[in-house]
C-alpha cells in the first residue's frame, strides 16, 4: 500500500475514534447535573469505548475501500461517510432519553402534568426489550418518581429484568425501588429493597441519596433519633441537599422539636422556594402539616 493509502485508512479511522465519542457526549450533556463522579467516569469511559469500537469499524471499512479501489480519495471520502453515519446514528441513540428529560420536567407543570406521564408511560411500554430498552426504562421510572408518581414508577421498576443491566444501572434500579416503597408507606417492602441496594461508593450522590432516603424510612419507623445522625453532615450538591432538609424538617417534627422542624422550613423556602415546601407535604410525614400551613399564605396552590 502507498503512503497515500495508508494515510487514507489512518486518518478516517481516527476520526471515527474522536468524531463519534463526541456526538455521543454532546448527545448527552444534559445528563452530567444529574451524575457523580463515579457517573461520569463510566459515561467517559463507555464514550471512549464507543469511539474505539466505531474506529476500528471505520479502519476495516477504509481497508475493504482500499483493497478494492485503490485510490485514496475514494477510500477517505467511503469511510468517512460511514464515520458520519455513525456519528448521526449515536446522536440518534440518546434521542428517546432527551425526550425522557423534557417530559420529566413536563411533570412539574399543573398543565402538562398528566400527559407527560401519560406519554412516559408510552414510552416505557413501547421500549425495546434490549440493553437499550432497559436504560430507557430505568430513566423513565426515575423521572415518575422524582414528579412524585411513585406507584406508576415502582410498576416499570419491578417489571424491569436485571439480566441486561449492566452494575450501574442494577443499582440505579435498586434505589429507585427503594425509594418508592418508602414513598408509598410500604416499610416492610422498604426494608427488602434497602437489603438489595449493593455497596455504593462514599460520598457519591448514590450514596447520599441511600442515605436520605433511609433516613425518612427511620422517620416513619419511629426511629427520628436515628434519622438525623444519618445525615447530620449536610450535602455538597443544592439538589441533595434541598431532601436532606426535608427529611430532616420530618425528623425535627417526630422528634416535637418544632424550631428546628421550622428553621428547615424557613431554609427551604428561602432557598428553593414554595415548590420545597410541597415536597414536605407530599410524600405525607410528621412536618407535613406544618408545611401545608406555611404554603397557605402564598398564592398558588399545591396540587395534591
Amino acid at each position: 500500500m502507498s503512503i497515500d493509502l495508508v494515510l487514507a485508512v489512518v486518518l478516517p479511522t481516527l476520526l471515527a475514534g474522536i468524531v463519534v465519542p463526541i456526538t455521543f457526549m454532546a448527545s448527552a450533556t444534559w445528563r452530567f447535573r444529574d451524575l457523580d463522579a463515579t457517573a461520569v467516569r463510566r459515561v467517559l469511559r463507555t464514550a471512549v469505548g464507543t469511539g474505539l469500537l466505531f474506529g476500528a469499524v471505520g479502519g476495516v471499512v477504509a481497508i475493504l475501500i482500499a483493497a478494492a479501489s485503490g485510490i485514496p480519495w475514494v477510500t477517505a471520502a467511503g469511510s468517512s461517510a460511514v464515520i458520519v453515519a455513525l456519528a448521526v446514528w449515536s446522536v440518534n441513540a440518546a434521542a428517546p432519553l432527551k425526550r425522557v428529560h423534557r417530559l420529566a420536567q413536563q411533570l412539574e407543570v399543573e398543565r402538562t402534568r398528566e400527559s407527560a406521564r401519560k406519554e412516559l408511560l408510552a414510552i416505557a411500554a413501547t421500549a425495546p426489550a434490549d440493553a437499550v430498552g432497559q436504560s430507557i426504562r430505568i430513566s423513565v421510572a426515575t423521572a415518575l418518581s422524582n414528579g412524585r408518581l411513585h406507584v406508576d414508577a415502582r410498576r416499570i421498576l419491578e417489571a424491569l429484568g436485571t439480566a441486561e443491566l449492566d452494575a450501574h444501572e442494577r443499582e440505579l434500579r435498586a434505589l429507585g425501588l427503594f425509594a418508592c416503597c418508602v414513598y408509598m408507606r410500604d416499610l416492610e417492602a422498604a426494608r427488602a429493597a434497602l437489603a438489595a441496594v449493593p455497596p455504593l461508593e462514599p460520598g457519591s450522590i448514590h450514596a447520599a441519596s441511600r442515605a436520605r432516603v433511609e433516613a425518612l424510612l427511620l422517620v416513619y419507623e419511629g426511629k427520628p433519633d436515628q434519622a438525623l445522625a444519618l445525615i447530620a453532615t449536610p450535602f455538597p450538591d443544592p439538589d441533595g441537599e434541598r431532601s436532606r432538609r426535608v427529611v430532616l424538617a420530618h425528623a425535627h417534627a417526630a422528634n416535637a422539636d418544632e424550631r428546628s422542624m421550622t428553621e428547615c422550613l424557613a431554609w427551604l423556602e428561602q432557598h428553593h422556594g414554595r415548590e420545597a415546601l410541597s415536597r414536605v407535604v407530599e410524600p405525607e410525614g410528621p412536618a407535613s402539616s406544618a408545611a401545608w400551613s406555611r404554603m397557605q399564605g402564598h398564592a398558588a396552590p399545591y396540587r395534591r
